[in-house]
């Protein structure tokens, strides 16, 4: 499919994948988590409709700015929720040699997309089935993630493991040291503060935000970092 739903883009952020990138950010997704920053994104019906020749456009105004290591990143919502559109841009920008990142809740599978992208980020909500349901408001159980994770193992995909931090629901030892194993052939494993900077989003689009969740102190953050280097 050469056509897709674009939430919105950010011309050259530095935050999701290695150096200065373009960041696509796609509709639609099936995980409803708890925390989700970007809650506009849920539904498959919004945004913009733009065609791969348009993604290319933009990423030939702003290729200049990617260096040796920027690139592309398709983010969300859940990305592989529009797979067709998806994977014909990914193709499309392999053929142009610019260096693509795929940034995925784990809560979906797909081999091709995963062959053609160069760099997964995976963000892994919990490393405990159930309390990863406490985060996940959807049907969907941690097996997904786990064959996502074997699959870039098997395959030589490179890929990050990304974690947000939420006090008393995954600041836990025992979160980290799991975290650790299943990420210990992941290029890089992040921990995330969680912050309560979308709230404003949620009140534009009617949805009740969850003000009981707290932001990590930077002192919680280094204590899981040092565990994270144990």
């Amino acid at each position: 499919m050469d056509k897709g739903y674009i939430s919105f883009i950010e011309s050259l952020g530095g935050l999701d994948g290695p150096g200065l990138r373009t960041v696509f950010f796609l509709q639609g997704c099936p995980a409803r988590c708890l925390y989700c920053h970007n809650p506009e994104t849920q539904s498959l019906q919004g945004g913009d409709l733009y065609t791969v020749q348009d993604v290319l456009l933009l990423v030939e105004k702003y290729r200049a700015y990617y260096g040796t290591n920027g690139g592309v990143t398709f983010s969300g919502g859940e990305p592989l929720v529009q797979r067709d559109f998806l994977l014909s841009c990914l193709k499309a920008l392999r053929e142009q040699k610019v260096h693509t990142t795929l940034d995925t809740s784990g809560t979906m599978f797909d081999a091709e997309i995963f062959d053609n992208v160069d760099l997964v980020m995976l963000d892994i909500k919990h490393t405990d089935p159930n309390k990863y349901k406490s985060i996940v408001d959807c049907d969907i159980s941690m097996d997904t993630t786990h064959r996502c994770i074997e699959y870039f193992e098997q395959k030589g995909i490179k890929f990050w493991v990304r974690q947000v931090i939420v006090p008393e629901y995954n600041d836990d030892q025992a979160n980290i040291q799991a975290l650790k194993k299943l990420g210990k052939c992941a290029l890089k494993i992040e921990l995330l503060p969680y912050h309560a900077l979308g709230k404003n989003k949620y009140e534009k689009i009617g949805k009740p935000y969850p003000d009981y969740l707290q932001e990590p102190t930077p002192e919680l953050m280094a204590r899981l970092n040092a565990w994270l280097k144990e």
